[in-house]
């Protein structure tokens, strides 16, 4: 077996494939520099996203499958699939439109063109349409150790020339890093780099077999660790219920699937990519049995996570692509499930026919995601929409700022449809997201509002029948122990051009101790309790020309004229001490805080 290893290796080897690919790449640089690369402020119109799908894609495919017995078919094949991935770039249109999850779009494209390529590869080396799962499982790991190793070549290859720019700096010479701060040559290192590594490293392609499979070996060797965990926490939650699962984790269905990834890759080490190359000792063996039983278990518990979370919340981008990642795992599951249950004995042999089918399966799945075909924006945010239309959640609760910036084009146009709504809490929250410029200050408008409708419902008001202001309200808002604390006590001054804000947990009821129990006592006590009055100082407001305004804060404490007769005043030493009539708060008689005037 190693001497037709050796032999293959011999065939394949390629002097001046590595000068071919460091070129192919440092030309696709440029190309991608000169199309997208240039203006970093603003987002690549429609053409120039494509134009630049069709580079990096061709180049990367022609890296991967380029031989010196076939380079017409390679580069057929290449340009066909970049050709296919800018048609799905073109069809997505401007990245200005695409939601929050349109990244998972590029990984899809990705997916389908790294799944694409073993197939090409195995077809090649056959002659024909003739997929054998030995050669395709060979090419695919193959192409993933080569893609990681190459961004490790990459690395190395910058790390020394910051260590080259660092050494020459020591003479004055700063051209290395005044070149590593410029895009075009930060695009084109990049590309010229990682071909260079690729061309390299498949000159040597043996050896990167060799530690494919040497990785396997030892990832094998933890099949029965993982599969005793998984069958114990499957064997446990008749017992535990799934409320425990919810209660532990926000996220249960992301850990599950992470789970099912990494049930699959183990057992796939133990499986092997043929008869000859299966573990034969037995723990392995029951291991790789434990995980491929349980990754359908694991499945159907993150597909009712996935559920609850959609009946409970409703659509958006990110559970309805949570929901087809569990698909997939359910897929899997299944089959390997069904190879166990008709195979027996033989079921590693119906599991390795299994793979090939899910991987084109899975191949074709992928392309349909990366395209709009995949409408979730428009699921989302129909669905959404009819959630507040129909009053399962208030105009106050709902989240303008994911229909806003989240759910893509389909979202900012259902914003411009309600912000004609009859109902006047709804079309006025629609225009008001619709003027958000970015959605950090959407979260922070509606965490602001959501804090001040806390804080007011949490208020007391001295005197009772004041009227507290609207703007004064938001100020309220913004201090944490009134929204998100035991409530605060609003002091308005005789003229009700002042207020001071008081926080109710600075003054708690004392409470007993047992013997024996910390004496530590809390800083929110801080005022009865003697401790540092860090937050429990008054908050003061003043009422000016422009409206309410926090009176401790702010540039307007000094008017300019003041402003300079100060600096005037330090410049010529006139600083005195003198005697003034100021005021203080009092609670129950006690002072607190500091005087004012």
């Amino acid at each position: 077996m190693m001497e037709d290893e050796s032999a293959e290796a011999r065939d394949g080897q390629w002097p001046v494939r590595p000068m071919l690919l460091g070129l192919l790449g440092l030309v696709a640089g440029i190309i991608s520099y000169f199309l997208i690369g240039r203006d970093w402020n603003s987002a690549p119109t429609t053409l120039e996203l494509t134009a630049t799908t069709f580079v990096v894609v061709a180049a990367g495919l022609v890296g991967f499958t380029l031989e010196r017995r076939a380079i017409l078919s390679a580069l057929v094949f290449s340009v066909v699939w970049g050709a296919v991935a800018a048609l799905v770039a073109y069809w997505n249109g401007s990245p200005s439109g695409w939601d929050a999850m349109a990244g998972w779009r590029v990984v899809s494209l990705a997916l389908a063109a790294g799944i694409a390529a073993p197939f090409y590869q195995t077809a090649r080396d056959a002659g024909g349409m003739v997929f054998d799962y030995r050669e395709t499982h060979d090419h695919a790991w193959t192409n993933v150790v080569l893609f990681c190793a190459s961004w490790l070549f990459v690395l190395v290859v910058f790390l020394l020339l910051v260590l080259l720019d660092q050494l020459f700096r020591l003479i004055g010479i700063h051209w290395i890093g005044d070149l590593l701060g410029k895009h075009w040559f930060g695009m084109s290192y990049l590309g010229a780099a990682f071909g260079l590594g690729l061309g390299l490293l498949q000159e040597h392609v043996a050896v990167v077999r060799m530690v494919q499979r040497v990785v396997a070996r030892v990832l094998a060797v933890l099949a029965p660790v993982l599969g005793i965990g998984l069958v114990l926490f499957l064997a446990a939650l008749p017992f535990t219920g799934l409320g425990a699962l919810w209660d532990a984790t926000r996220w249960p269905t992301g850990t599950l699937l992470t789970c099912v990834v990494g049930a699959l890759i183990l057992a796939n080490g133990v499986i092997g990519n043929d008869a000859d190359q299966e573990a034969a000792a037995r723990p392995l063996r029951w291991g790789a049995l434990a995980l491929a039983l349980t990754m359908l278990p694991l499945s159907v518990v993150a597909a009712c996570a996935t559920y609850l979370r959609i009946d409970q919340y409703g659509l958006t981008p990110e559970r309805l692509w949570a929901a087809t990642f569990v698909a997939i795992a359910c897929a899997y599951g299944l089959a390997y499930l069904v190879s166990f249950a008709t195979a027996r004995a033989a079921w590693m042999a119906r599991v390795r026919t299994s793979n090939l089918w899910l991987a084109a399966g899975l191949c074709v799945l992928a392309l349909f995601l990366a395209t709009p075909l995949a409408a979730f924006q428009s699921l989302s945010t129909r669905d959404q929409v009819a959630r507040l239309q129909s009053g399962r959640i208030s105009a106050d609760k709902f989240d303008w700022a994911a229909l806003a910036f989240d759910f893509g084009e389909p979202g900012r146009k259902a914003l411009a449809r309600l912000g004609e709504s009859d109902k006047a809490e709804v079309r006025s929250a629609a225009k008001e997201a619709l003027a958000w410029k970015n959605r950090w200050e959407g979260v922070q408008e509606q965490a602001a509002s959501e804090n001040t409708q806390q804080a007011m419902a949490k208020l007391r008001v001295l005197p009772q029948d004041a009227a507290v202001p609207e703007a004064l309200q938001a100020l309220v808002g913004t201090s944490w122990p009134c929204s998100l604390g035991g409530g605060c006590t609003l002091l308005f001054s005789e003229g009700g051009s002042e207020a001071f804000l008081f926080s109710g947990s600075c003054y708690p009821a004392p409470v007993e101790q047992e013997a024996g129990a910390d004496e530590r006592r809390p800083l929110a006590s801080a005022v009865v309790e003697g401790a540092p009055p860090y937050g429990c100082e008054p908050i003061p407001f003043r009422k000016g020309e422009e409206g309410w305004v926090r009176a401790d804060q702010g540039p307007d404490r000094y008017t300019d004229a003041q402003k300079a007769r100060l600096r005037e005043g330090f410049e010529r030493g006139d600083i005195e001490i003198r005697t003034v009539e100021s005021r203080q708060l009092f609670v129950g008689g006690e002072p607190v805080g500091e005087p004012f005037e």
